[in-house]
């Protein structure tokens, strides 16, 4: 444990030595741009050494740093602070940039620059029977997938309603949640209660090396996100993204960026957040209509290769970083 005088010189030789890291590397490598992602402590540190040294700075932020950190003043008078002085500010959706304008960011300052996706590891070919049988999912079963932290903007707890009521009509569906986090000692007792543990299934963390082996098994993506009671929502949804690039037909909610690039019956269904009767009503369609899944994957794999290719996405940052 650090004493007293520790934690109060911790902050300071923590900022000294990012700084120093910085100004060395831009020296040793002659660069004239720095990129720091999340606001503080990287767009912090990345805008000190940026005034110190003359350099340009362009930060990316990803929704919490402007959303759950300015809620303290402090916080947020840094947050600020950074914002105002870095050159450039790149977000990772709309809704990201609007939440950075609230914040004093001007329109022209900001541009939008989606996260990529592997389309590599995450593509239509990969097997997914060995996942089905682990899990016990016959192949004439409807295998419904979420996966995500266990915490409250994630709405597992509409979810679990949702399939409580799709299970109703459709007795053959099966559920799949993927994730841990603090709430998920309680959404396993939500499941319980509702006597449903036969037929949903939480698998706690996935391996990264499993996950493209996930999206495979699945039928059926679901994000049933919503804005918590403190204002978290899904500031991009890249599992989203992830299920589109593996061939899947998702569901999402209006709540947060995900709304942004699924357009309902267009490339996936888009239905009202906290609304667990509208999930399970678009839940049964989509695993009852094959014809709609075949199109809404068609077009999702689209939306994946216009707006979430890393090769387009990275020549966009580079244009950003050498011109401006």
């Amino acid at each position: 444990k650090l004493s007293l005088l520790g934690k109060r010189l911790f902050l300071p030789a923590f900022l000294l030595a990012g700084m120093s890291t910085v100004g060395r590397l831009s020296v040793a490598n002659s660069t004239q741009t720095v990129l720091a992602h999340w606001a503080v402590p990287s767009g912090l540190i990345a805008v000190m050494a940026g005034k110190l040294l003359r350099r340009k700075v362009v930060l990316y932020v990803y929704g919490g740093d402007v959303v759950v950190l300015p809620r303290s003043l402090p916080l947020r008078l840094l947050v600020q602070w950074v914002l105002k002085h870095a050159d450039r500010v790149l977000c990772n959706s709309y809704e990201t940039r609007r939440d950075a304008a609230a914040l004093g960011v001007p329109e022209a300052k900001m541009s939008v620059l989606y996260h990529g996706i592997d389309r590599s590891r995450f593509r239509c070919t990969v097997d997914g029977a060995p996942i089905r049988e682990r899990l016990g999912v016959a192949p004439d079963q409807a295998m419904i997938l979420s996966v995500g932290r266990m915490v409250w903007y994630k709405g597992f707890d509409y979810l679990a309603e949702a399939a409580r009521q799709a299970l109703a009509i459709n007795p053959g569906l099966r559920f799949v949640v993927g994730g841990t986090g603090p709430l998920e000692a309680h959404y396993r007792q939500t499941v319980e209660r509702l006597g449903l543990t036969e037929r949903v299934r939480f698998v706690g963390s996935v391996p990264d090396t499993e996950l493209p082996l996930y999206y495979a098994a699945s039928d059926v993506y679901v994000s049933s996100s919503v804005v918590d009671p403190a204002g978290n929502r899904e500031g991009l949804g890249v599992t989203i993204i992830e299920a589109m690039a593996s061939g899947k037909p998702v569901i999402v909610t209006d709540a947060g960026a995900p709304k942004e690039f699924v357009q309902d019956g267009e490339n996936g269904l888009v239905v009202p957040e906290k609304d667990p009767q509208a999930l399970a009503a678009a839940i049964v369609r989509l695993a009852g209509d094959a014809e709609l899944r075949a199109k809404l994957t068609r077009r999702g794999l689209k939306t994946v290769e216009e707006l979430f290719d890393w090769s387009a996405i990275t020549a966009r940052l580079e244009e950003v970083l050498v011109g401006g």
